[in-house]
């Protein structure tokens, strides 16, 4: 199948979403992967939830993360409306701050759907900084191919409008020194009427920007580009939202596409999903490209059956 004949799932799929969510919800594991694992090493690691999501609905798997001995960090973002200019850089500070409170250790990212695409390109930007990607259900291929999801126009309606609310945050942090220039009798009138012809224009162009992953065609075709930083891309075949195939990269030597058996809304919430996790923080939570080993489901299956089995028939081995 080529990229271009990727359709977006039937809605009739939204059903067994829902009911797979569910399940994912209902069978927890996690105190059974604490016990494989030796305590972390502190590494941080963020979650960076999806499209019309917030931190709460990220928040325990973020809390199952610190359990096992890592610094789980929130993206601290709001709502995720899209991939507003204003988002990506509230998220390169983040990852900055956090980078930095932990003694310059790259962090580890873990993206749910749209989180994992800003993820990959935070790695993009800062490589330094990540340690590895991991993403659940990302659909990286969608930009380029719009049929392959139903939320395309929402996508590019919420984007637009993060980018205003952006926009307006800014001016309305920068109203109270605007008003203090006028105000110091040290400025010259000539210096007050040039800003005050100059400023609303600045108001307005910041207002009526396009972020331009609306618009860019380089900058939608670069998401699905291959990364020099551990990527794992975890993905669903049961994904109601998106298409699954958008969600799978190419393999390199640094990049492994996984399977799993839940929804798309059941990702962050699935025992074999956070097996996974657990996994790629115990071995490449340092950062180090030229140690990073793909994920090994042999060494799990006196546990869990591995690898495809679907949520509601996979059971936890004697």
């Amino acid at each position: 199948m080529s990229d271009h004949d990727m359709q977006a799932p039937p809605f009739s799929a939204l059903a067994n979403e829902l009911y797979l969510s569910y399940l994912s919800q209902q069978d927890n594991q996690d105190d059974i992967i604490r016990d494989i694992f030796p305590y972390g090493d502190g590494a941080p690691a963020m979650v960076v939830p999806g499209f019309m999501a917030h931190d709460r609905n990220t928040a325990e798997l973020g809390a199952f993360i610190s359990s096992l001995g890592y610094a789980g960090k929130k993206w601290k973002g709001g709502l995720h409306l899209g991939v507003s200019d204003y988002k990506l850089q509230h998220f390169s500070e983040r990852l900055e701050h956090v980078y930095n409170k932990h003694g310059k250790r790259p962090v580890t990212l873990i993206g749910w759907s749209l989180g994992g695409i800003v993820s990959r390109e935070m790695a993009r930007q800062h490589p330094e900084m990540v340690a590895q990607v991991i993403t659940m259900g990302s659909p990286i291929k969608a930009l380029s191919n719009p049929d392959s999801n139903h939320l395309k126009g929402l996508f590019d309606f919420a984007t637009a409008l993060d980018q205003r609310i952006g926009a307006s945050q800014e001016i309305l942090r920068e109203t109270p020194e605007v008003l203090k220039f006028h105000l110091d009798p040290k400025n010259t009138l000539s210096e007050k009427f040039a800003l005050a012809v100059g400023y609303p224009l600045s108001c307005a162009a910041r207002l009526l920007k396009q972020p331009r992953i609306v618009t860019d065609t380089e900058f939608t075709a670069q998401i699905a580009d291959p990364i020099n930083t551990p990527c794992t891309h975890i993905y669903t075949r049961n994904d109601g939202v998106v298409h699954w195939q958008t969600c799978i990269a190419d393999e390199t030597p640094i990049t492994q596409n996984i399977e799993v058996g839940t929804s798309h809304l059941g990702l962050p919430f699935d025992a074999t999903v956070r097996l996974i996790i657990a996994d790629r923080l115990h071995h490449n939570s340092a950062g180090l490209t030229r140690d990073w080993t793909a994920f090994d489901s042999a060494k799990y299956e006196s546990l869990f059956d591995f690898p495809n089995t679907p949520t509601q028939q996979r059971t936890l081995k004697p």
